[in-house]
């Protein structure tokens, strides 16, 4: 026969095991989970926050408690992180069923690798190269989840050389597209210059994992014209009515100053004519460009004015389009690794990656073929941009809306 301290001691069991009634599931009918000693009645199920009666067999001991439904998952957005050694992120956990009455405290913890620092609230620090994984715990019910982190060296290889735009404009191009981290609402150039978020699966770019725009990010690089909407629409906007949109830039080809937010202010972008200048009428302008893959990634080389081809184990540059449109057309032009494109961007070698083009959340052509946006309008509706394929370098206009990649420009 149970002693009425064995029973009180179980009825503990129950109310430590329960915190004070374990909730399984996530609609507004709980299960309730007996606890491991025999002998206890208890109702199978119960709404959220009806008190429910539990006795000990033959209603020696009677108690009435609460149901509490508790976390049944946790998920770290966001899904995918890949940082430079320097930059801060800050995780979140969110917790399931997102109702009242669930504990949402949670504990962080670094697990594997030494890659980055992690604190209570979950920021982390990139400190060095290489892997980590960060661990999030629900203080209740102790569901985790998990989330490797990648970080790479800043890259330092790229030397700025100089490239005419006009009669008398000469330029620097910066060492990477422009990105914008959605949960830190900060900008950066692309740590290599064929770095781009790209899709899912099979057309994800080169940047380490998938951070599409419908994706919960951080970073994205294929923007609205103008890139801060005029209706104040944060840079990451997937509108797709132009009216939200730009209607005019500065003379300047400020891209509506948006590098003043962190970049800094003398980066602009190339107007139509600039671009046309570049690709077409600068000395020598056919011999100063070609269709390439490096380290994998399809895209458009532009040399500077003055060039002197390193010829990277003997390759040698060959400049133009490829005999036909595709993916696999690009290499048949040229093909860099990773190592021999350092000594190509050593010698200003600019490389413009196939990031494809956006609309609404949806991406198009991501290999395929790459866009510039340029600072000058076609018309109401739509924005100059600089187009490229494997087998064609020209200009055209798009949708403001239309998510293009930026890259930017500062004067000598």
């Amino acid at each position: 026969m149970k002693t009425l301290h064995s029973i009180t001691a179980a009825l503990a069991l129950l109310l430590l095991a329960a915190n004070p009634v374990l909730a399984q599931n996530t609609n507004e009918t709980h299960t309730i989970t007996k606890p491991a000693t025999e002998g206890w009645d208890i109702p199978s199920s119960a709404q959220k926050d009806d008190n429910v009666n539990i006795k000990y067999t033959g209603d020696k001991y009677l108690k009435s408690v609460k149901v509490v439904p508790l976390p049944t998952t946790v998920t770290i957005t966001p899904k995918c992180l890949t940082m430079i050694v320097g930059e801060t992120a800050t995780l979140a956990a969110d917790i399931y069923p997102d109702i009242t009455g669930v504990d949402k405290d949670v504990t962080w913890a670094l697990t594997s690798g030494n890659a980055v620092t992690i604190d209570a609230d979950g920021k982390v620090t990139a400190v060095s190269e290489g892997t980590a994984t960060v661990t999030v715990t629900t203080n209740t019910n102790n569901k985790t989840d998990a989330l490797v982190i990648n970080v790479a060296a800043p890259s330092n290889t790229f030397v700025e050389k100089a490239f005419s735009v006009s009669s008398t404009k000469k330029v620097y191009f910066s060492k990477g597209n422009l990105q914008y981290n959605v949960n830190e609402q900060t900008w950066r150039f692309a740590n290599h210059q064929w770095d781009y978020v790209g899709g899912s699966g099979s057309s994800a770019g080169n940047m380490g994992c998938n951070t599409n725009t419908s994706a919960a990010g951080p970073w994205i690089d294929l923007f609205g014209w103008g890139t801060w909407t005029k209706n104040g629409i944060a840079p990451n906007s997937t509108s797709t009515t132009n009216a939200d949109y730009k209607t005019g830039v500065e003379s300047s080809g400020d891209f509506e100053n948006v590098c003043k937010e962190g970049i800094g202010s003398e980066w602009k972008t190339l107007s139509y004519s600039e671009w046309d200048y570049l690709r077409y009428t600068r000395t020598n302008a056919s011999k100063l460009l070609g269709v390439a893959t490096v380290n994998g990634v399809n895209g458009l080389i532009l040399l500077p004015d003055e060039w002197s081809d390193p010829k990277p184990d003997g390759k040698e540059f060959k400049s133009g389009v490829a005999s036909s449109y595709g993916v696999d057309y690009y290499k048949t032009v040229n093909e860099y690794t990773a190592a021999q494109w350092v000594q190509m961007e050593s010698a200003g070698a600019v490389f413009l990656p196939a990031a494809g083009y956006r609309y609404g959340t949806s991406l198009y052509y991501v290999g395929d073929d790459g866009y510039c946006w340029s600072s000058s309008a076609n018309d109401t509706n739509s924005a100059r941009n600089l187009r490229f394929h494997s087998g064609y370098v020209g200009t055209s206009y798009y949708n403001r809306c239309g998510g293009r990649s930026v890259r930017l420009v500062r004067g000598l």
